[in-house]
C-alpha cells in the first residue's frame, strides 16, 4: 500500500494485490472439436503450396547466400588459396567487423563449414577445395528464375537482394540493415517479409483462423464477455492486417503494440475505422505491470515473429502468462531453423545478441523445433495444434507455428470485490483509489516488498494520465508550425509544442527517418536538402524550434552552401577578405564538446575583424566511408578545401587531440594553396613515437607496428578510453584495473606474447595480472551494446537517466572515435614548414597509452621542420582545457600568432 499527500484525510491510498496460488493442478481445455479445426485448416493450407517447387526455391536460395557470404571474405583477400588459414580474431580484424556481428560472422563460418567450402582445424580456417566455382550472379539468376515459377514472393527476393549488393558495408557495421528493411520510413520490403509472401500468407492465416475461433467461441458462450487479445511486437501489421477484418462484429478489444511508435502511427491509419483497437508502447523484456498492463487480463497473446527477439525466452514466457486468463492461448509465429536467408539480411538487425538463455553459448538467434516444445512444456503449457507437420514438404520453410494453451496458477480475483470487502471495514478515505493485481508482490533482494518497483508502477499511470495536460509552448513562425503539422501528422499527436524533444514524445529511429523524408517533400525551404544530412541534423538537435532555425539558415545560404561540419561561432564584422578566422577542429569523438569552456575565452577574446569557426564530423555515414588509414589526410584536405572556399585572409588553426593531427593536414592544404596560415595550435595532440623512442625499441618494425594496430582495434581498450571522454564514473562502469597496472601489462603482452594486444589476450591473463584478465573477461562476456549502455549510465550528470536520443548520439560519438583512433595507429603528417604552437601537458600519458603514443617535444619534432614554440601547460590530457587549468593555460593559449 503507497500513501501519498500531507494530510491523513488528502492522502491518496494505492494497493498492490497478488491473488493466492490454486492448491491443486489446474486442467488445460482443449476441445476435440478445436483439434480437429485446426487439423482441417492445415491441410487445407498445405496442400495450397507446391511442396517440390518450394523445396528447390528454398535450396536455389541457400546456393545464393554460400555463394555471396563466401565472395565477401573473398574481396577482403581471405580464403583466395588452400594455403592460407585465418583464425577468427585475423579474419574479423582483416575486415573490421564490430563486436555486435561477431555471432553473426562466426554462423557465416559455420554454413561454410557445413557446406564443404572452409574447413577449420586448430583453431583455424582454410579452404577445403581448390575445385570451387562460387559465382553469385549466376546464383541469383537462378533463384530468380525459380521465383518466377513458385512466386513466393517478388519483393521479398528483392529485399534480399538488396541486402546482398550491400553485404561488405553491412558486415563492417558501416549500413544500417534498417535502411534497407524500411528504406526512408518505407514499409514495402518489411510486408514482403512479413505478411506478402506464400509462407506467410499460410503461417498467418492458420494464426487468424484460429484467434477468429476462439473469439466465436466466447462470444457465444457469454455475449456480454468483451474477449481481449494482446499483440506484442505487431510492427508492420503482417498478421494483424488480415486478422482485424475477421474480427470485425464480435465483442472485441485488441491491443496492438510494439516497441516503436512508427509502427504504432502506420496501425493507426491502417485500422482507423476499427474502434475497438489500443496502440500502446509494450517491450516483452520488461515486466508487464511496469508498463500500465493488469495482470490476467488477455484471452489471447499473438506473437508473430518477436519472441526470438527474447534476452531470456523462460523469464519472457512467465512475464506473458501473467497476462493471460485462465485457459488463455498464447500464439507465436517463429523461424525455428537457421535461415540461410536470414543470415544475410534480418539477423544483421540490433538487438540480436546478448541473450542469457540456451542461445548465450551457442551461434544461435532462432529456437529450434525441439527446443520450443520443451519451453512450453517447461512453462507448464500445452501445444494444441503445431504447423506445419515436422517432416512434411513444407516444413523445408524452417518457419512454424504453435498454438499454445496455459492454465492459470492463480485463483479468481476480483478489484471491485476487494473495494466492497474494504468498505465494510475502514472508512472510505482510507479505500485505495487504484488497485494493481500483479502475480507477485515485487521484492527486493533482501526478500521484502520493493516499494521502489511498486511506485514506478503507479508514477508511470500517472504520468501518462497528465502527460497531455503539459503546457506547451507552442509554434510560432509559418515554418514551425508547417514542421509541427508534419509531426503531429506522423506521430499521430493532437499538438506538439515548439521545445518537445521528438524522441520524448513518441518518436524513435525509424520515425525519424520518414519524418525527415515528409520535411523534404513538403517543407519549400527544405527541398534540395541531402536527406541524411538533414537526418542528422534532426537526431542531433530534435525540436521543432532548432529544426526550423537551421532549415530557415539553410534556405537562405543554400546558394553558397557549406557543407554541415562546419560551424559557424563568431561572424566577423567585415568581409571575409578583410578577416581573420579562427579554426578549432574537432577532437576524438567528432564534436567541439572538448572546447566547450576554451571556446567562449577564444569568442570573448577575438578582434570584431575576427571570426571564430569550427568542425565537426558532420555527416556520420560519410565520415564512415573514410578508408581508415586515410582518416585524417582525408578531412584535412575537406576542411582545408572548405576554409579555402571562405576566403579569409588568413588562418590560425587549433587542435586538441586528433584536431591538432587534423589541423596540421588543413594547414599543409592551405599553404600548399598560397593561403595564409600564421598559427597551427596543437594542444595535447597525440602522436605515435618513433619505436627507437620506446621501450619496445628492441622488437622488430613488424611486431612493433603489430602491437601498436591492436592495441587502437581493441574495442575493450577503446572503450575504456572513451569512457574519459565523456566524463564516465570507471569505477560504475566496471573499470576497476588502474591505468598504470594497465600501462605496464600492455608492455609485458608485448614484449612476452606476440605482439598483439588484442581482447583475447587480455583475456588469457592469469597469473601476476589475474585481476586484470579476470575485468576483461567479464566485459568480453558482454555484447558492444550491453557495455556501452552501461558506460553511459555511469555519465556523471546531474539528471538520473540518459534519453534515447542521447543514446543513439553517444553511440556515433563511439563510432567516429574508433575511426579516429584506428587511424592514429598509422598516420605520420608530411613535415610542416609553417609556424607550430606545440602545448604538452605537465602529466603525460594520460590520452592513451603512453608507452607507444606521445604529445612532447621529441615525438613531434621530425615532423615540424618550420618555426615553432613549445611549452608545457597544467594538467593533463583530458583537463587541460577545462576547469582550474584552464584559468592557468589561457594567457599561453590565447597568445596566437598573426604573422
Amino acid at each position: 500500500v503507497l500513501a501519498t499527500g500531507e494530510k491523513t484525510e488528502n492522502r491518496k491510498i494505492k494497493a498492490v494485490v497478488s491473488p493466492v496460488k490454486k492448491s491443486r493442478n489446474n486442467s488445460i481445455i482443449i476441445s476435440g472439436d478445436e483439434r480437429e479445426f485446426l487439423a482441417y485448416v492445415g491441410d487445407t493450407f498445405a496442400n495450397s503450396i507446391n511442396g517440390n517447387l518450394l523445396k528447390i526455391w528454398n535450396e536455389k536460395s541457400e546456393k545464393v547466400v554460400i555463394a555471396d557470404i563466401y565472395n565477401v571474405f573473398k574481396s577482403y583477400g581471405i580464403f583466395l588459396n588452400l594455403q592460407d588459414r585465418f583464425s577468427f580474431d585475423e579474419i574479423i580484424n582483416t575486415i573490421g567487423i564490430p563486436e555486435k556481428l561477431h555471432k553473426l560472422t562466426k554462423r557465416w563460418l559455420k554454413v561454410l563449414c557445413d557446406e564443404g567450402v572452409i574447413e577449420m582445424s586448430q583453431g583455424k580456417y582454410a579452404l577445403a577445395t581448390s575445385e570451387l566455382y562460387l559465382d553469385s550472379e549466376l546464383s541469383w539468376r537462378e533463384f530468380y528464375e525459380i521465383e518466377k515459377q513458385f512466386n513466393y514472393s517478388q519483393a521479398f527476393v528483392d529485399y534480399l537482394k538488396k541486402s546482398s549488393d550491400l553485404l561488405p558495408e553491412m558486415i563492417q557495421g558501416k549500413e544500417n540493415p534498417l535502411n534497407i528493411l524500411f528504406p526512408k520510413g518505407d514499409v514495402g520490403p518489411a510486408m514482403a517479409a512479413y505478411r506478402d509472401n506464400k509462407i506467410s500468407q499460410i503461417n498467418n492465416g492458420l494464426a487468424i483462423k484460429e484467434i477468429t475461433y476462439l473469439c466465436k467461441k466466447s462470444n457465444q458462450q457469454n455475449p456480454q464477455r468483451t474477449f481481449r487479445i494482446l499483440e506484442v511486437g505487431a510492427g508492420v501489421g503482417g498478421t494483424t492486417l488480415d486478422l482485424i477484418p475477421s474480427l470485425d462484429g464480435f465483442n472485441v478489444e485488441y491491443h496492438f503494440t510494439d516497441l516503436s511508435t512508427f509502427f504504432l502511427s502506420k496501425a493507426q491509419s491502417n485500422f482507423k475505422n476499427y474502434n475497438w483497437i489500443k496502440y500502446d508502447i509494450f517491450d516483452i523484456n520488461k515486466n508487464f505491470f511496469e508498463q500500465g498492463y493488469e495482470a490476467f487480463s488477455f484471452d489471447i497473446i499473438l506473437c508473430a515473429n518477436v519472441l526470438h527477439n527474447s534476452q531470456n525466452i523462460h523469464k519472457v514466457m512467465e512475464n506473458l502468462k501473467g497476462l493471460l486468463v485462465d485457459g488463455g492461448s498464447i500464439i507465436i509465429l517463429e523461424e525455428t531453423c537457421m535461415s540461410y536467408m536470414l543470415l544475410t539480411s534480418m539477423e544483421f538487425k540490433d538487438g540480436l545478441t546478448g541473450f542469457s538463455d540456451e542461445r548465450e553459448d551457442d551461434d544461435q538467434t532462432f529456437f529450434t523445433r525441439e527446443q520450443w516444445e520443451k519451453i512450453i512444456s517447461d512453462h507448464n503449457g500445452e501445444i494444441v495444434y503445431d504447423f506445419p507437420p515436422k517432416g512434411s514438404k513444407i516444413d523445408v520453410s524452417g518457419q512454424t507455428v504453435y498454438v499454445t494453451r496455459f492454465a492459470n496458477d492463480y485463483e479468481d480475483i476480483n478489484k471491485g470485490a476487494i473495494k466492497d470487502f474494504l468498505r465494510k471495514r475502514i472508512s472510505e478515505y482510507m479505500i485505495p483509489s487504484d488497485i494493481v493485481i500483479l502475480p507477485e508482490i515485487p521484492l527486493s533482494e533482501n526478500k521484502k516488498v520493493d516499494t521502489k518497483v511498486i511506485k514506478r508502477i503507479f508514477e508511470e499511470k500517472e504520468h501518462n494520465e497528465t502527460l497531455s495536460e503539459n503546457i506547451k509552448e507552442m509554434p510560432a513562425t509559418g515554418l514551425e508550425k508547417r514542421i509541427a503539422t508534419i509531426w503531429q501528422r506522423e506521430l499521430k499527436l493532437d499538438m506538439v509544442g515548439r521545445y518537445d524533444n521528438f524522441y520524448d514524445i513518441g518518436g524513435d529511429s525509424l520515425l525519424i527517418a520518414q519524418i525527415v523524408g515528409k520535411i523534404v517533400e513538403e517543407i519549400d525551404e527544405a527541398k534540395g536538402w541531402e536527406w541524411s544530412s538533414l537526418l542528422t541534423e534532426m537526431m542531433q538537435t530534435p525540436t521543432i524550434a532548432d529544426l526550423a532555425t537551421k532549415i530557415e539558415k539553410h534556405y537562405k545560404e543554400k546558394d553558397t552552401f557549406v557543407d554541415p561540419s562546419l560551424i559557424r561561432i563568431k561572424e566577423s564584422s567585415q568581409a571575409n577578405s578583410k578577416s581573420i578566422a579562427k579554426v578549432l577542429f574537432h577532437a576524438g569523438t567528432g564534436t567541439l564538446s572538448a572546447y566547450r569552456e576554451l571556446l567562449s575565452y577564444i569568442e570573448e577574446d577575438s578582434k570584431d575583424n575576427e571570426a571564430v569557426l569550427g568542425f565537426s564530423f558532420g555527416n556520420e555515414a560519410e565520415y564512415m566511408s573514410i578508408e581508415t588509414k586515410d582518416t585524417f589526410k582525408v578531412l584535412g584536405k575537406k576542411y582545408g578545401k572548405i576554409l579555402q572556399s571562405l576566403n579569409y585572409s588568413g588562418y590560425i588553426l587549433i587542435g586538441h587531440c586528433v584536431g591538432g593531427l587534423i589541423a596540421l593536414e588543413a594547414a599543409e592544404f592551405l599553404k600548399n594553396s598560397n593561403i595564409k596560415v600564421s598559427d597551427v595550435t596543437l594542444i595535447s595532440a597525440t602522436i605515435q613515437k618513433s619505436k627507437n623512442n620506446t621501450n619496445f625499441y628492441a622488437l622488430t618494425d613488424e611486431m612493433y607496428n603489430k602491437a601498436l594496430r591492436t592495441s587502437l582495434e581493441n574495442e575493450l581498450l577503446l572503450e575504456r578510453t572513451f569512457s574519459k571522454l565523456i566524463n564516465v564514473n570507471e569505477e560504475k562502469a566496471g573499470y576497476t584495473v588502474k591505468q598504470d597496472i594497465l600501462e605496464e601489462c600492455i608492455e609485458w603482452i608485448v614484449k612476452e606474447g606476440n605482439g598483439e594486444v588484442s581482447a583475447e589476450s587480455f583475456c588469457n591473463l592469469h597469473g601476476k595480472y589475474e585481476k586484470v584478465g579476470n575485468e576483461f573477461r567479464k566485459l568480453a562476456s558482454r555484447p558492444l551494446s550491453e557495455r556501452l549502455n552501461k558506460l553511459y549510465t555511469a555519465i556523471e550528470r546531474n539528471d538520473s537517466e540518459l534519453m534515447d536520443h542521447e543514446r543513439k548520439l553517444l553511440n556515433t560519438l563511439f563510432n567516429i572515435f574508433s575511426q579516429n583512433f584506428g587511424c592514429v595507429a598509422s598516420h605520420k603528417p608530411m613535415p610542416y614548414y609553417g609556424k607550430v604552437r606545440i602545448f604538452s601537458c605537465e602529466q603525460q600519458g594520460a590520452s592513451f597509452y603512453r608507452k607507444f603514443f606521445g604529445e612532447d617535444l621529441e615525438t613531434w619534432r621530425p615532423y615540424i621542420k618550420g618555426e615553432y614554440e613549445y611549452d608545457i601547460i597544467s594538467g593533463e590530457h583530458f583537463d587541460c582545457i577545462s576547469g582550474e587549468n584552464l584559468k592557468e593555460n589561457l594567457s599561453k593559449i590565447l597568445n596566437f600568432t598573426y604573422e
